[in-house]
């Protein structure tokens, strides 16, 4: 099946005609695991979603009868499946994706989508030359509170955008917290690319979401307290259109908070929450303040509900995704430059394109 043409089997009906279902394979669905979090319930809620088999090498239980797996190429080679969610380890992503599209099967993928450019790219390219859908799970996209701040950048204009995000750190730093951070650092960098490469893609996508393409970064990132993992890092990013983006990742501040702020011609706006809280939106325009409130749950308001709705529905009707995947290339290409774990360093790099 291609991006046009839609499922044919089991259907739901609306009265007028019949919809086909979306028929769904999980790959990566163990305890605490993002699928159990937040995509399992999100397809649950979608009438036109069916789960019909999952990979998990421990035998999870996600609560509804399917087809159990414990090798994912044979859950594909078996099951005639319309769309994959793939969510295991960064390190693992571009074989399982790739081998998927290649067996025709559209595929939503977790961030980030790979530790390398050339990962990111074979994915890409799988996708365009079968012309099936590949969707990476950057959710703010989807979210109310960050898609009403794209409208008023495409609307007003923005001059300048800081994305600012922050792990907490409620404990004093003591030398037996950085052995173990280290050691989980370590172990980290090898499966998933690092804290920076795990956390900041999110904000690197949305930049270039809403600013488009880049033609020059400078970053700045430093170890603190003699760790690998607790990192000060300051991103500015200079776009095609002559906007500019200013990305913040602080490690250890004292709480997790995530914040976007828009400044263009005689308006401000702000949001704030991410995935920590229900968002919120301030728009300061021309003297007069307004203010959006986010829905209070939690798969509404970090977009993750609206972005398996809008595929399962693009899916059903046979049509492509909003989402250029080809986008990814360069959220991993700055990821890559921003990332000390990736180059052993903590320093400032300068990028011109």
């Amino acid at each position: 099946m291609t991006a046009t043409q839609p499922p044919e089997r089991q259907s739901v009906g609306n009265g007028r005609r019949s919809v086909p279902k979306v028929k769904i394979g999980l790959i990566g669905v163990g305890p605490g695991s993002i699928a159990q979090r937040v995509h399992i319930p999100s397809l649950r809620r979608i009438p036109l979603a069916e789960i019909v088999a999952v990979t998990s090498r421990s035998g999870t239980d996600i609560g509804q009868p399917v087809k159990m797996y414990a090798d994912w190429a044979k859950m594909l080679d078996n099951e005639q499946l319309d769309l994959l969610y793939v969510m295991t380890p960064t390190v693992t992503h571009s074989p399982v994706v790739v081998a998927a599209l290649e067996r025709g099967i559209h595929v939503v993928c977790e961030k980030p989508p790979a530790l390398t450019v050339a990962e990111t790219q074979a994915m890409v390219d799988a996708a365009q030359a079968r012309g099936l859908n590949l969707l990476f799970c950057f959710n703010r996209r989807f979210a109310p509170t960050y898609a009403r701040l794209k409208r008023i950048a495409e609307t007003r204009g923005c001059h300048t955008l800081i994305l600012e995000k922050t792990r907490g750190q409620t404990e004093a730093i003591s030398p037996w917290m950085m052995e173990a951070a280290n050691q989980q650092w370590t172990e980290q960098v090898a499966r998933e690319g690092g804290p920076i490469f795990e956390f900041v893609p999110h904000l690197f996508d949305l930049a270039l979401w809403i600013n488009g393409p880049v033609s020059a970064h400078t970053f700045s990132v430093r170890r603190l307290y003699g760790s690998a993992v607790n990192l000060s890092a300051l991103g500015y990013l200079e776009h095609e259109n002559g906007a500019r983006s200013v990305v913040v990742y602080e490690e250890i501040s004292g709480r997790g908070a995530e914040r976007v702020t828009l400044y263009g011609p005689a308006i401000t706006a702000e949001a704030t929450g991410g995935m920590f809280a229900p968002n919120q939106l301030r728009v300061d325009d021309r003297g007069q303040t307004e203010v959006f409130s986010s829905p209070e749950e939690r798969l509404e308001y970090s977009g993750f509900l609206q972005m398996s709705q809008h595929v399962v529905q693009c899916m059903a009707e046979g049509r492509a995704v909003d989402f250029d995947p080809a986008d990814a290339i360069e959220t991993v290409r700055l990821a890559l430059d921003f990332d000390p774990a990736q180059t052993g360093n903590a320093e400032e790099k300068d990028s011109a394109r």
